[in-house]
C-alpha cells in the first residue's frame, strides 16, 4: 500500500510540475498578440533589404501600394515593438526577411497576423507569421536602421 501513495504522489508532482512549466512558457504570445489585431493590411514593393545577422532579422523599406490606414507609428509597452511603420506613402517591415529583395512584394496582414512575399525574380511566393519584436538585439537593430527617425 505504501508503494500505491508513493506513485500517486510522484504522478502529482509531476503533472503539477508539467502545469506549471507549460503556464510560464506560453505566456508572450497570448498576451500580446491581440495588439496585431488591429485593422492594419497594406501591400507594398521593396525598395531596400537590411538583414542583420540574427537569423535573417531585418528592416524591409517599401513603398506602399495599398493600405488600410494613411499613417501608422504607435508605439507599444513593455519592451515590445509593432513590425512595421506606415507614414507618407512609405513603410517598414521588421521580420524575418531571407531571401527578399529590392522589386520584391510584401502583402501584410495584421489582424491574420501574416506575411505574403511575392518573389519577382522566381515568381515564387510564401507565407511567414507577423509577431510583435520582442528580442532586445533586434529591436536595436530596427533602430539603428529605420528611416523613420
Amino acid at each position: 500500500m505504501k508503494y500505491w501513495r508513493f506513485i500517486f504522489f510522484a504522478l502529482a508532482f509531476l503533472l503539477g510540475i508539467t502545469w506549471f512549466i507549460r503556464q510560464i512558457t506560453s505566456g508572450p504570445e497570448d498576451v500580446y498578440e491581440p495588439l496585431l489585431k488591429n485593422g492594419v493590411v497594406f501591400k507594398g514593393v521593396v525598395l531596400k533589404a537590411d538583414v542583420s545577422n540574427n537569423h535573417a532579422f531585418g528592416v524591409l523599406h517599401l513603398k506602399v501600394v495599398s493600405s488600410s490606414v494613411s499613417v501608422f507609428n504607435k508605439k507599444a509597452s513593455l519592451g515590445l515593438k509593432y513590425p512595421y511603420q506606415i507614414r507618407k506613402g512609405e513603410a517598414e517591415l521588421y521580420a524575418i526577411v531571407a531571401d527578399i529583395e529590392a522589386g520584391d512584394t510584401v502583402a501584410v496582414n495584421s489582424d491574420k497576423q501574416l506575411l505574403t512575399y511575392h518573389l519577382a525574380k522566381s515568381k515564387e511566393s510564401y507565407q511567414s507569421d507577423l509577431f510583435m519584436v520582442r528580442d532586445p538585439s533586434n529591436i536595436e537593430y530596427m533602430e539603428q536602421y529605420t528611416a523613420f527617425k
